[in-house]
């Protein structure tokens, strides 16, 4: 499967978020952001609306916020989302 049209490569969505691949890579790591797509090449693909999830947790970085407890605040946010769409 190609790339598809709002998939960023690790590199070009760093660059979209001024940050490095590195850093991309231990987000993913500790499983705080992750790609959304692994291409048959091997390579991490993003969305680009995850732009957004790596806003916020800068944001929460910003303000002294361990990734631990982004990490734990943004679970609890998805599975709110969850339940909300299955009520």
């Amino acid at each position: 499967m190609g790339c598809q049209k709002g998939w960023l490569t690790s590199g070009a969505f760093a660059a979209l978020c001024g940050t490095t691949k590195e850093t991309l890579r231990h987000y993913k790591d500790i499983g705080l952001l992750s790609p959304a797509h692994r291409g048959d090449n091997g390579y991490f693909y993003y969305d680009v609306e995850q732009f957004y999830d790596f806003y916020a947790i800068s944001v929460f970085r910003q303000t002294g916020t361990s990734l631990e407890e982004i990490r734990r605040c943004l679970q609890e946010q998805e599975i709110e989302s969850a339940r909300s769409r299955t009520e």
